[in-house]
């Protein structure tokens, strides 16, 4: 990781990139990757940043997939995947259940 920092930045890199160990920007490196994977969209091979939740599930959807088709199929697929994570997220409010 190193070699990236040194082909970018050169022999004038700053001191705290040259302290920098490999295993530290590795770390940022998949920590970058992970949080992005966390929040994209969940229309397949969409590359977007997911803003808007689907109603009901644990999906997000970008600006460009917002229709209501688009929604209710993230929906259906949910509670076809994950049929206990898509019946805890649907149950009644508190004050019903009793």
């Amino acid at each position: 990781m190193h070699v990236i920092f040194e082909f970018f930045l050169g022999p004038d890199q700053p001191i705290w990139v040259s302290d920098l160990s490999n295993l530290t920007v590795f770390g940022l490196f998949v920590s970058a990757v992970g949080l992005y994977k966390r929040f994209n969209c969940s229309e397949k091979r969409c590359r977007r940043i997911g803003h808007l939740k689907v109603e009901g599930t644990t999906f997000r959807t970008c600006h460009h997939h917002t229709t209501q088709e688009v929604h209710e199929r993230l929906y259906k697929m949910h509670s076809e995947q994950y049929p206990e994570q898509h019946a805890w997220l649907n149950r009644p409010p508190a004050e019903t259940r009793r």
